[in-house]
């Protein structure tokens, strides 16, 4: 559901877009356990709006959710387990976008995520964790981009990323700040084929026992857009370092598709294969 309004004094485009989300779940193993298994059924409802206004050089958004977690035993309780409602939780999640284009070359943006959740892998996307402590993390990102041509250009953005959990008591979550920059070089070799070179850094500093670690981040990628078909095969190498203990290199190779039609094309599906 969307409302659109059009000003016409101020050249400019208002727009608010309620939705609501209603999901049911079922986890046959809702410990991850190996020995002691128990199904579990979760029910969501995530209401929330977005609200956006543009205009010829410049837009500025704002989205927010909050999500109501529901869950409900399937079996009953082995010695040592809790019951699933125990982690019933209402999730937040609120995103401020802006951009402008500040000249016909250079472009200016600042992006700030807020999330409220019991979810691991908001905060760390390779985590393999249960847990389900509460937590909140804010990201701010100012970044820019700057054409030098109609075929090359040059991005360039920071990243901080503060992650609070509710509780501080030891082996229930601990707080940390990351600190990341990133410069992405872009060429355009022709309307169907780009190339792009995107060189991260970043610190993370933990408040007690988990090491500290510096990492280094490497991905090249190249983009061919058929008619009705597009490739992005690319190549992404991570180098790590936590602390005195060294972590190898992980390179991987990855190859992503898509397909559109129409006249407008929109994407109806796409896919990311990872080797392992």
């Amino acid at each position: 559901m969307a409302f659109t309004f059009n000003t016409a004094a101020a050249q400019g485009r208002f727009e608010v877009k309620p939705h609501v989300e209603v999901d049911m779940q079922r986890d046959s193993n809702f410990n991850h356990s190996e020995s002691n298994e128990k199904t579990v059924h979760t029910y969501s409802v995530k209401p929330g709006i977005d609200l956006a206004y543009g205009s010829d050089k410049s837009e500025v958004s704002f989205d927010y959710f909050f999500q109501v977690f529901r869950y409900d035993d399937q079996d009953e309780n082995t010695p040592g387990q809790v019951d699933a409602d125990e982690y019933d939780y209402v999730a937040h999640n609120a995103r401020f976008k802006a951009y402008t284009q500040f000249s016909p070359r250079l472009r200016l943006g600042l992006e700030n995520t807020f999330w409220k959740t019991r979810d691991q892998a908001n905060s760390d996307v390779n985590t393999n964790s249960v847990e389900r402590y509460k937590y909140a993390l804010n990201r701010l990102t100012p970044a820019l981009l700057y054409e030098f041509g109609n075929k090359f250009g040059l991005g360039l953005k920071y990243t901080n990323l503060y992650t609070d959990y509710s509780d501080d008591d030891p082996g229930e979550g601990e707080d940390s700040t990351e600190h990341r920059g990133t410069m992405t070089w872009f060429y355009n070799l022709n309307t169907r084929t780009a190339f792009d070179l995107d060189l991260q850094y970043w610190n993370r500093d933990y408040d007690r026992n988990t090491s500290d670690y510096d990492s280094t981040q490497v991905m090249v990628n190249v983009t061919h857009h058929l008619i009705i078909f597009s490739s992005r095969p690319g190549w992404d190498i991570t180098i790590g370092n936590l602390s005195e203990t060294f972590r190898p290199e992980i390179s991987t190779r990855w190859y992503g598709s898509s397909a559109a039609s129409g006249p407008c094309p929109k994407v109806p599906w796409s896919c990311r294969l990872v080797p392992t």
